[in-house]
């Protein structure tokens, strides 16, 4: 008789990729659906026993659903404790933290022209889950992936499907499915967020 003893993960892959190598046998990579798919699944199960408020469900809740995500927006500067908070909001089940969107623009405060109308652009498309057009903020993201590592959610999916990473129609389906939004940048002045909250897209 065998007992099977319990392996780590990393264990496991080094197991995996042993037996590839020895039988000449590749593991087809998962497309995007089956990406989505899967999250999807773990967003299920990390909500199973959340009180969503009376008659309201996840469905209410996701772009991919046609509802609308709950969002957190901190603006606020450098030194205030903002990257504690993010991390804080962002271990809420169900949660997307776009961490920093604007880290492209430098160590600068926007306040107005010339950089105001295309950071705000870049905000909304975040917010609604929309990177069709966020072009350079993405390529910044190819070189500085902490862009992207705060959102553990992402990044986790990152970590083993390397290519669909930057891939603007993965980031769009895979942000749509979120019942909520988290969102923090320092390099943002407050008076110019307003426009955040009478876009009603």
């Amino acid at each position: 008789m065998y007992v099977i003893l319990p392996m780590r993960y990393q264990q496991l892959l080094d197991l995996e990729e042993a037996f590839k190598i020895s039988n000449n046998f590749t593991i087809p990579t998962p497309s995007i659906h089956d990406v989505i798919s899967q999250q999807r699944n773990i967003i299920l199960q990390e909500l199973a026993d959340y009180k969503f408020p009376e008659g309201d469900n996840l469905e209410d809740y996701t772009l991919a659903t046609g509802g609308q995500p709950v969002r957190v927006v901190i603006i606020t500067t450098w030194r205030s404790g903002s990257t504690f908070l993010g991390d804080v909001i962002n271990a809420i089940p169900g949660n997307y933290y776009h961490y920093e969107p604007l880290l492209d623009y430098g160590i600068i405060q926007i306040r107005g022209a010339p950089h105001s109308e295309s950071a705000l652009r870049t905000l909304k498309s975040l917010l609604n889950c929309d990177y069709t057009n966020l072009n350079r903020y993405l390529q910044y993201g190819m070189n500085h992936v902490y862009l992207f590592t705060h959102n553990t959610r992402l990044w986790n999916q990152c970590e083993m499907y390397q290519q669909y990473c930057w891939n603007y129609t993965f980031l769009n389906d895979f942000c749509k499915l979120f019942p909520f939004q988290s969102m923090k940048t320092v390099r943002l002045r407050l008076w110019l967020a307003e426009d955040l909250l009478k876009d009603e897209e």
